[in-house]
């Protein structure tokens, strides 16, 4: 059910919580600066000089348009570095629809040239940012995979290098979700091994964030890379295959699916979720969020207005909650996770209904703990963006203890 869910229920419920399958986590690495990224040259150069798309022009089939953004992009790294190519590429989604919908492919790309430039996973998160949905540690971690020799006696401690966990737990958990995307693009996409790799790492948790990037990639990639693990006949699959112990990522995953395979009709994708089991109902019913958000570029009353269309449904047992609500708790840390900041978040919950403001809340104040560490700030940022009467809610959640 997770932590946030437990806040507004005033429940406890064991086991780990789903915000690790898929959020972001705040943290910082030492870095020694290349000659790529001297600040005089990136006063010279405009970024749109440093990337130019120009040479992707839209009369080229998508892939093949997609191909040269990641070429483009690549070749920047190459030449200018990566935080230079990033600022880039964050202006180049503001000028082109398809570099937006594809900016988390692009800075996979950008992650794996950063790594096989430097050769050093600290140096290559500190690289990187969390814009496009975390695409360049999640890439920083498919080329370290390549790279390693004996990779199943190096597994428990690939995370480790440069991060702890308890401190750093941002860069951890991009480290963790990135090798599951890493895994699968390794094994050549095959989901079950890769699975069985994120086992072998040391804690549940670190389990549970691996997991939800296998799950990812096995999705995001099969435009590409067609999976064997997903059919259009049975849109539950691989959920309905795979161990108990892997079902609650699966299902936190699998709305994009759905919604791929529908023509993005949010309706059928709720419909679908009410035929998952109750105890994964939950998890499906927050994806929504997660999707509807990312297939609306991240409009703030689109994704109120999308998830509006769960409130016949029934929520899981147990749940007072709406459906609504339990949606927009999947688009609050869809967009936690897309720039670290939760502002934008917080004008989320502030538009919704007042029936799912808690739960809307709730969820902001558990995605706040992960991107700010002092309990002063956690409480200072409650209080600077939450309504006044859900500041407590946020507080509480930010801290993991029930709501006074």
């Amino acid at each position: 059910m997770g932590k946030a869910g437990r806040w507004v229920l005033g429940i406890a419920v064991g086991g780990a919580t789903l915000w690790v399958l898929y959020s972001s986590f705040w943290g910082t690495l030492a870095i020694t600066p290349t000659p790529s990224d001297d600040k005089s040259t990136e006063k010279i150069l405009a970024p749109l000089k440093i990337a130019s798309i120009a040479p992707c022009t839209k009369s080229l089939p998508i892939e093949a348009r997609v191909d040269c953004f990641k070429e483009v992009f690549q070749k920047a790294v190459h030449e200018h570095g990566t935080p230079a190519t990033l600022r880039a590429l964050n202006i180049a989604t503001t000028q082109d629809p398809d570099v937006l919908h594809h900016c988390h492919a692009i800075t996979h790309v950008i992650g794996r040239t950063t790594y096989a430039l430097t050769h050093d996973l600290s140096q290559a998160f500190a690289h990187c940012n969390a814009q496009c949905s975390s695409g360049c540690y999640h890439g920083t971690m498919e080329q370290l995979l390549t790279e390693t020799s004996d990779l199943e006696a190096a597994i428990p401690t690939l995370c480790q290098q440069g991060t702890r966990e308890d401190e750093d737990r941002y860069t951890s958990f991009q480290c963790l979700h990135g090798l599951g995307h890493g895994f699968m693009i390794h094994l050549q996409h095959e989901l079950f091994a890769s699975l069985e790799h994120c086992d072998l790492l040391p804690t549940e948790s670190s389990q549970a964030s691996c997991y939800g990037g296998v799950f990812m990639e096995n999705i995001v990639a099969h435009d590409h890379h067609p999976s064997k693990y997903l059919q259009k006949a049975d849109l539950h699959y691989p959920c309905t295959a795979v161990h108990e112990r892997y079902k609650a990522a699966c299902y936190f995953g699998i709305t994009d699916w759905f919604v791929k395979q529908n023509g993005f009709d949010f309706q059928q994708a709720f419909a679908e979720c009410e035929r998952v089991p109750d105890t994964y109902r939950f998890h499906c019913f927050r994806s929504m969020g997660r999707s509807i958000n990312w297939h609306t570029d991240h409009d703030l009353e689109a994704a109120i207005a999308q998830c509006a269309i769960g409130a016949p449904l029934r929520p899981p047992d147990g749940w007072p909650v709406s459906v609504p609500g339990i949606c927009l708790m999947g688009a609050v840390l869809d967009l936690v996770n897309l720039d670290k900041s939760v502002d934008r978040a917080a004008r989320l919950c502030a538009m919704a209904a007042q029936r799912d403001k808690r739960a809307c809340y709730a969820q902001l104040g558990e995605a706040l703990s992960a991107v700010i560490a002092d309990p002063e700030k956690q409480a200072a940022t409650c209080r600077r963006v939450a309504e006044e009467r859900h500041v407590p809610l946020c507080r509480a959640a930010a801290h993991g203890r029930s709501s006074p």
